[in-house]
């Protein structure tokens, strides 16, 4: 039986506009033949974006929430399942690079609390909602907010003390000396802010 993590519905924009799996509309222009072209006109017709920010936004949360929920919390656990055999059995220090709102790292806490370990969990992300994208960028887009991050680690039994929350663009303050593991999220394992990271673990002095 999976098990299930507590997501709150203002979480759903963001979930909605991280993860095409948990999308509707989204997910049947990706998938369909015509998908490539869509999007070029997507990038080129005024307004589009506008329109398909308030769509994401709004309109879609508003009427599929739990379904967006159900689905985002089994894409989250099936990928716990394939990460947790390769989990260290103790952990003090878990930074979590690109985590969205936050589940995958809710599981992680809950794996780790059934060891009897809390383990500070570090979040590292952009919070704002840049424009609506898809496709190759030279920047990735954000649709984030650590502030629900924090929350969802919070409601699911985590600690608050227990989580740091860093903007993307902060990372030169932040020490990352005795991190035992770091979860980096595809988008932001191509930026400069995660190759500022990956100096700072090589080079803790």
């Amino acid at each position: 039986m999976m098990a299930v993590i507590t997501i709150p519905r203002e979480a759903v924009p963001y979930m909605l506009l991280q993860r095409l799996e948990v999308q509707e509309l989204g997910a049947k222009i990706h998938y369909s033949i015509l998908g490539k072209w869509v999007y070029k006109l997507y990038e080129k017709t005024p307004g589009a974006k506008h329109l398909y920010r308030i769509y994401s936004m709004k309109i879609e949360p508003m009427f599929r929430f739990k379904r967006i929920i159900e689905k985002y919390v089994g894409v989250m656990y099936r990928e716990f399942q394939q990460i947790a055999p390769y989990l260290p059995d103790n952990a003090n220090k878990i930074i979590g690079i690109g985590p969205g709102v936050g589940g995958l790292e809710a599981y992680m806490s809950r794996y780790y609390s059934t060891k009897g370990l809390s383990p500070e969990i570090t979040l590292i992300d952009k919070s704002r909602i840049d424009d609506i994208y898809y496709g190759f960028h030279e920047e990735a887009a954000a649709y984030n907010s650590l502030d629900i991050a924090r929350s969802v680690l919070i409601d699911n039994g985590h600690l608050g003390n227990k989580i740091i929350c860093i903007e993307a663009d902060d990372l030169h303050r932040f020490d990352v000396y005795g991190a035992d593991l770091i979860r980096p999220e595809h988008r932001l394992a191509q930026t400069r802010q995660f190759e500022t990271l990956r100096v700072l673990v090589n080079n803790p002095g």
